[in-house]
């Protein structure tokens, strides 16, 4: 095994926790909720059709994106899911003004771009670790992703000046964590 692979392997879990953390779980919702619906109750039900919809969308889209980095150069695939997926959450940040059915699917082609990416980054495990290692492998990934989105969670609300509150600023610390 290469460690360099190993940790590289790794420290995407540690990035893309972060995203799963702030964006998918605990303060985006609540800012996609009170600041771009303005606290509609339909809102929830947006929250949910859209990022089902963008999984369905991207589980579509699995396997031509999957054979394209079987056949084609897999990590210049998996940085373009990556840099597009990003790129949507500084959008979401920067767009907060414009209306809910821009807003709407922008958050869609993000959560596409992320699903599709983690689809890419599983496939490179068998490349990284031998059959026998891979769930030490793929386990070890995944605790050091807790402890990324551990670490994204404290950038966000140290950003925020302590509060939990959903804020813009939240979003940006989350797409800087995300690509660095």
């Amino acid at each position: 095994m290469n460690k360099r692979h190993l940790f590289g392997f790794a420290f995407y879990d540690f990035a893309n926790t972060g995203y799963v953390l702030i964006m998918l779980s605990f303060l985006f919702p609540l800012f996609f909720k009170e600041t771009i619906m303005d606290g509609a109750r339909s809102s929830d039900f947006w929250w949910g059709f859209g990022i089902s919809l963008s999984v369905t969308i991207a589980i579509l889209l699995g396997p031509y994106f999957g054979h394209r980095s079987d056949i084609g150069n897999r990590k210049k695939i998996f940085s373009y899911l990556i840099a597009v997926a990003a790129m949507g959450v500084v959008l979401l940040g920067l767009l907060a003004e414009i209306p809910v059915q821009g807003y709407f699917i922008i958050l869609l082609l993000t959560n596409i771009f992320f699903v599709l990416s983690q689809i890419i980054y599983d496939s490179f495990l068998p490349q990284i670790a031998p059959k026998e290692n891979a769930s030490v492998v793929s386990s070890f990934a995944w605790g050091f992703g807790y402890l990324g989105g551990l670490v994204c969670l404290t950038l966000v609300i140290g950003a925020q000046g302590g509060s939990t509150n959903p804020s813009v600023v939240g979003i940006y610390v989350t797409a800087a964590f995300f690509v660095v």
